[in-house]
């Protein structure tokens, strides 16, 4: 018996130099490593594909739509029975199938909560989840700044910074990085929020993204600065046999001076009850 599997791709990604076309997409993550359906099914799955450790349950999609639509729901739990409600009513069970589903036929749209309540065979409640109708889009628009010289890229920390600016205050708690030269280098950065420092430290060197938690903040700009000198070496040890050269400097040694910060991608997070965290990627 066994309680694990193999996963072959477990990112969206475009491995072994695939091109566009060939862009793998069925990873339980996306590119940015923000979990996506298929993450939250395989965790419901494989906590209970043997011994069911720990009860879970997952509503697939989002519930914002226009209205009068109407459309089946999906929900992934190691339950033995499903029932849904919407904002407080309940739809009834689910029909299960695979095991792990259960469909909820022609549910009519209402904006507000959709609420999913697993429960074993005794019809004592397990494990619950919840997805709510979402607010009204937000934007984002970016400005340039410039020092009174203008614009420079001169290996100074003075110049070494940018800030991101939003329509209206938003909270915010975590931010995700894809750095130049990620492999060999660690950045001392500040971060702060409408000028309030939410962090300072050192970035781990990594294979791809780092993850900085914030003091939660709630602000209308997010400024990063570079504190000193991004320095370190080759963080794993790996040899690069096909020295293919990523014309954005990603790890590639192509990033400049130590003094130069150099930001691929940037995903600035707000905090969220359930499910995948809104964000906003910049790249």
């Amino acid at each position: 018996m066994s309680s694990g599997g193999v996963n072959i791709i477990f990112s969206d990604s475009n491995t072994h130099f695939r091109g566009a076309e060939n862009y793998r997409r069925s990873g339980e993550a996306d590119a940015m490593r923000i979990p996506k359906d298929g993450y939250f099914a395989h965790q419901v799955m494989w906590d209970g594909w043997v011994d069911v450790e720990r009860p879970r349950i997952h509503i697939i999609g989002h519930w914002n739509y226009e209205p009068d639509t109407k459309k089946d729901v999906y929900v992934v739990s190691s339950a033995d029975q499903v029932e849904l409600f919407l904002n407080g009513q309940s739809l009834g069970f689910g029909i299960q199938s695979s095991r792990f589903l259960y469909t909820f036929k022609d549910v009519e749209w209402q904006a507000g909560t959709l609420k999913a309540v697993g429960s074993d065979i005794a019809g004592k409640k397990i494990c619950e989840t919840e997805t709510k109708t979402a607010g009204k889009p937000d934007s984002i628009r970016l400005s340039v700044f410039t020092g009174p010289v203008g614009l420079r890229a001169d290996g100074q920390r003075s110049t070494a910074w940018v800030e991101y600016q939003f329509d209206h205050p938003v909270p915010i708690s975590e931010v995700t990085l894809k750095l130049g030269d990620w492999r060999q280098r660690s950045y001392p950065l500040r971060i702060s929020v409408d000028g309030q420092e939410a962090f300072t430290g050192t970035t781990p060197r990594s294979l791809g993204y780092v993850t900085l938690p914030l003091k939660p903040t709630t602000g209308k700009s997010l400024k990063v600065e570079l504190t000193g000198q991004a320095g370190g070496q080759d963080a794993f040890n790996i040899t690069e046999l096909a020295a293919q050269k990523d014309d954005k400097a990603v790890g590639s040694g192509q990033g400049g001076g130590k003094g130069t910060l150099n930001i691929i991608e940037i995903e600035i997070y707000g905090p969220a009850a359930s499910g995948p965290k809104p964000g906003i990627t910049l790249r």
